[in-house]
């Protein structure tokens, strides 16, 4: 159709204009030997965006853990409970894995949950990594962990597109705060001041 339109520009003397009003013209001339389409419908209506869960929103999430046991953010009403989206090749997300077990072991005796949400496409690389963590991880630092690709996987959380990001709620499952990349010190006073409130 390009090719068409430049070939009618040039014949019709029209290269001189602007492109958009050479097209403006040529157009209607190109469209003109053809005959309608009955057939052709109206315009599909673009699909809504989907919107991240906002401050304030009410968090849901279930599915089954990476290690086969169901999971309800139900569960943790009473706590307060930080949900982190993750991905594998995420060099920051991998890097604050060890920060994010170690403040859930300093906090077990207090009503705090973490949740980790991996992201990932492909299972098995998931898998895989976990599969290193079993070996590496005290027991007592595990906290559960989802697949988003999951057949029973379900959150209203929203697109990510920044890895981490994580979501603080308050003890009815309200978002408190949204964070964005790697949780700084200053941010993990702030949660520890929601958590020993």
């Amino acid at each position: 159709m390009l090719i068409r339109s430049l070939v009618v520009l040039c014949r019709t003397g029209l290269l001189g204009l602007s492109l958009s009003a050479a097209l403006t013209h040529a157009q209607p001339a190109a469209e003109a030997s053809r005959k309608p389409d009955v057939r052709r419908s109206a315009a599909p209506t673009p699909a809504a965006e989907p919107v991240r869960l906002a401050v304030g929103g009410q968090a849901r999430l279930s599915g089954v853990q990476l290690d086969g046991k169901p999971f309800d953010l139900a569960s943790t009403r009473g706590k307060v409970t930080l949900v982190v989206f993750w991905h594998k090749d995420c060099a920051v997300c991998r890097a604050r894995m060890p920060e994010l077990r170690a403040n859930y072991l300093g906090w077990r005796d207090k009503p705090f949950e973490l949740v980790s949400v991996a992201t990932d496409t492909d299972v098995q690389s998931v898998r895989d990594y976990e599969q290193i963590l079993q070996v590496a991880v005290p027991q007592a630092q595990n906290f559960p962990r989802l697949w988003r690709g999951g057949a029973s996987h379900g959150d209203n959380f929203g697109p990510i597109s920044t890895y981490p990001t994580s979501f603080l709620l308050d003890r009815q499952g309200k978002v408190l705060r949204v964070f964005a990349g790697r949780i700084e010190a200053a941010l993990w006073d702030d949660i520890a001041e929601v958590v020993l409130q």
